[in-house]
């Protein structure tokens, strides 16, 4: 098991989304601090095929 953040992110028009960030230290995450969408593989499925989801990574 590899720990991982989880946060919210409030989107443009005020809509709220949960979702895995690609941070996990929490002295690097702040409150209001903005992010951006990207997609990686998250897991194997059952074939071993990549699953790609999407992450909220801090924007430099």
């Amino acid at each position: 098991f590899k720990p991982y953040g989880v946060g919210y992110v409030e989107l443009p028009g005020g809509v709220r989304v949960e979702g895995r960030l690609t941070e996990s230290d929490p002295g690097k995450l702040h409150i209001g601090m903005p992010m951006e969408v990207v997609f990686a593989p998250f897991r194997l499925d059952a074939d071993g095929n990549e699953v790609i989801s999407f992450f909220f990574r801090p924007l430099d």
